[in-house]
């Protein structure tokens, strides 16, 4: 009888898991809630577009696999610096890797990542409670040395919220599960190594860099399996798979190397041949064109702002006194532990709450307000930045998106103003968003070139501009009203507004 259990993935094929790590991590409450909870926040705009947390997990877990399974026989074969293969200390970083992929999403809060700042909310001793959680799970697990060490490091990283709790998951309710299946292999379990690849969490010692290229193969600001999935499969569930990305040959392009830095000090690092630089092209380009034109549209951000402001909207209701405190008994570690709390548990609440004006919107999508204009393409040339250069007295888009966006009187103050816009009493939303095209750092994404170290940024500069997109805003009215606008009348009025004026310097 075979040892494991296949998945057919659309995406990578078929995906080969042993069988104990199935029984003991995947087929788990704990993971299983993983499929009610969707990837993205695509589905509004693409209905077809319906993948979740679970086989997104199970797809780096592959992914890491493959990788650390390609760098083993590369590593023996690394002669130069001071490099000494440690078979068994490789295997140990190789087989928490993948346990640290399978499990980076397992604390994943429901909605994608449109609900997950309100694990954030609660506090314990002036800090966020799931960072403490965090530290005390760990403080049980390893040495006080190892534990000093961690929150040092720790400090300086900035895991998102389910990075953590996914950490502490795996350190918790995952820990004896991870020691069987270690000791079945002969293996340490590194409960240190996986929350550190789980949150991103670098090490600051020399002697760690082996460990280090480790976690950036999970978790960094270049590309790493993590990101290599969900771009890949996000492209391709939807339906915008315009670039193709060979993963195959990117995971086979990695090798270990070392080099000299600046400081004279030898560095062991992770690069890309020189044959993987049209594929890495097309990484940067598929998650820029899906932030672009898929994450960062209209429809979805008004989508995800519906999801958003219907929660503080059911806080008030459910507790008018405290509203905070039905949110943070909500969202947090403990519900997603003892209750597995998922999309489905949302969905109900939004079900009970019908009558809230925004749940009607989401529940009636025909009720939605519309977009005025639909992209930052349109906005960039409705309101040009360079107005902000002219004589003072002129509108500045900058006074725009500070007063309209981020000033919540000050935008309420707006959508007054709006509202008499030829008495057509248009009740209107706005929403300040941005493109985050520079998340993946291509200065960190190294290349081989015949000998000699370069960074993919310096390579390929001409074909990477610095393409930070400021923010910008939607305005969003009832359709009604949309169908009667005069889109040109309407911006000059928009404009006209005494706040959006360049005021004069005092």
């Amino acid at each position: 009888m075979s040892n494991v259990k296949i998945f057919r993935d659309t995406i990578h094929g078929y995906i080969e898991i042993e069988k104990d790590i199935v029984n003991s991590i995947i087929d788990t409450a704990l993971f299983q809630r993983l499929r009610r909870i969707e990837q993205t926040s695509m589905r509004c705009l693409y209905p077809a577009a319906r993948h979740d947390r679970f086989i997104h997990s199970i797809g780096t877990f592959h992914l890491a696999k493959k990788i650390s399974t390609n760098l083993s026989q590369k590593f023996k074969e690394l002669t130069s610096g001071k490099f000494v293969f440690d078979k068994e200390y490789f295997s140990k970083l190789q087989f928490n890797l993948e346990l640290a992929a399978l499990l980076h999403d397992v604390g994943h809060s429901p909605f994608s990542h449109t609900l997950e700042d309100y694990f954030k909310l609660e506090k314990r001793d002036g800090e966020v409670k799931i960072n403490k959680q965090l530290k005390e799970a760990l403080s049980k697990c390893v040495d006080n040395d190892v534990y000093v060490k961690f929150c040092e490091n720790f400090a300086n990283a900035h895991p998102s919220p389910h990075e953590i709790i996914s950490a502490i998951i795996s350190i918790t309710e995952f820990k004896d599960a991870i020691q069987k299946l270690c000791e079945a292999r002969s293996i340490d379990a590194d409960y240190d190594f996986i929350i550190r690849a789980i949150t991103g969490t670098m090490h600051d010692d020399i002697d760690k860099a082996l460990d280090n290229c480790f976690i950036r193969l999970l978790n960094s600001s270049a590309i790493d399996v993590d990101k290599l999935d969900y771009i890949t499969r996000d492209s391709e569930i939807s339906g915008y798979d315009n670039v193709k990305v060979d993963t195959e040959r990117l995971i086979t392009s990695i090798t270990p190397w070392y080099f000299t830095n600046d400081k004279g000090n030898e560095q062991l690092v992770l690069v890309y041949d020189k044959t993987a630089l049209s594929v890495i092209q097309n990484v940067v380009t598929c998650r820029n064109a899906l932030y672009t034109w898929i994450y960062s549209h209209h429809k979805v951000q008004y989508e995800t702002f519906l999801i958003s402001n219907a929660i503080k909207e059911i806080a008030k209701q459910e507790n008018p006194g405290n509203p905070n405190l039905f949110i943070t008994q909500m969202f947090c570690l403990e519900n997603i532990v003892n209750n597995c709390l998922c999309d489905d548990d949302i969905w109900c609440l939004f079900k009970k709450h019908k009558d809230i004006p925004c749940i009607k919107e989401l529940l009636d999508r025909g009720n939605q307000k519309k977009a005025v204009w639909k992209s930052f393409v349109e906005f960039k040339e409705i309101f040009p930045e360079r107005e902000c250069d002219l004589k003072l007295g002129d509108f500045s888009v900058e006074n725009f998106k500070l007063i309209a966006g981020s000033n919540a009187l000050e935008a309420e103050e707006f959508k007054k103003y709006l509202y008499k816009y030829k008495d057509l009493n248009i009740e209107a939303q706005i929403i300040k968003t941005s493109i985050k095209l520079s998340s993946i750092d291509r200065s960190a994404i190294l290349i081989l070139l015949n000998g000699h170290i370069y960074s993919y940024n310096t390579l390929l500069e001409e074909l990477n501009p610095n393409l930070t997109i400021n923010s910008f805003l939607y305005i969003y009215v009832d359709k009604t009203i949309k169908s009667v606008l005069d889109n040109e009348d309407f911006v000059k009025y928009i404009k006209d507004y005494p706040k959006f004026r360049m005021m004069p310097p005092v």
